[in-house]
């Protein structure tokens, strides 16, 4: 899903989240979000996990996707539909990875974002477009809107479930632009 894009030597890049839907096999429809990548993060970690820790492997086939899904969508209910910075302490385990380049690592950190996120944006919404499970990672494509009229921001959420709980967070945001090239919209 996620990928680092550096067309230009020297710099550090997009950062890019794909989703393709097959029919036939064939690729019949495609989705992504855009981002540059930061120069710097709030705790270091890196948009990746190719430079920071933890480096943990790939999905884990043996992990319940069933469980993976259900989490990570109370997770994205309770913070963006309900606007319950508690749902961190319910779905979050107690040592977590945050590899959003504006939020330090650590409960407070999060939860202090999280406040000052849903103060600042009572009207917040967000709605799941798709999402996708595989072993114990859950992609969450997503929009999000401020205010009722706003375009919004395209979203994807990538959560890392183990042991029932959220064990590592990336992301990928891209505001929703007025035009496209095409008459399809980024959902």
């Amino acid at each position: 899903m996620d990928s680092n894009f550096v067309l230009e030597p020297g710099t550090r890049g997009t950062a890019a989240a794909d989703v393709f839907r097959l029919e036939k096999g064939r690729i019949a429809e495609h989705w992504d979000v855009l981002q540059q990548v930061p120069d710097g993060t709030a705790d270091g970690h890196d948009m990746f996990s190719t430079v920071s820790g933890p480096r943990l492997p790939g999905p884990d086939p043996r992990a319940s996707a069933a469980t993976t899904e259900r989490v990570g969508l109370a997770l994205f209910k309770g913070l963006t539909v309900d606007h319950d910075p508690r749902a961190y302490d319910w779905y979050v385990a107690a040592t977590s990875y945050e590899h959003t380049p504006g939020i330090a690592n650590g409960r407070t950190a999060v939860k202090k974002y999280l406040a000052d996120l849903f103060a600042d944006s009572p009207d917040l919404s967000a709605g799941v477009k798709r999402v996708v499970v595989e072993g114990d990672y859950v992609a969450i494509h997503s929009h999000y809107k401020a205010t009722p009229d706003d375009r919004g921001t395209a979203r994807f959420d990538l959560l890392r479930v183990r042991n029932g709980k959220v064990v590592e967070h990336w992301d990928v945001v891209q505001p929703v632009p007025e035009t496209s090239v095409n008459e399809n919209t980024m959902f």
